[in-house]
């Protein structure tokens, strides 16, 4: 799921403004969301394998408070990226 996230916002958006027209033709509110969305993407499909090791190795307890974390540090980490863009 995560990969399929990762090809449908990072793939097409990337292609056209950097390959196709050299500019960013999706408008001034598009600018900040896209980034930020695309740089989700990429830590969640990450933060996926660690959560699947997390899942096999530890406990159901520790592993409730693994997934927690990466689910804050994926989404606190990716805001910036976001904030500089617009």
């Amino acid at each position: 799921m995560s990969q399929c996230l990762m090809a449908v916002l990072c793939v097409p958006f990337s292609f056209i403004a950097n390959w196709l027209v050299d500019r960013w033709p999706f408008g001034a509110a598009m600018c900040p969301v896209v980034p930020y969305l695309q740089t989700v993407s990429v830590f969640l499909s990450a933060f996926t394998l660690v959560g699947l090791v997390a899942k096999n190795s530890l406990t159901c307890k520790v592993r409730s408070d693994v997934i927690g974390f990466l689910l804050s540090a994926f989404l606190h980490h990716s805001w910036p990226h976001g904030h500089v863009a617009s």
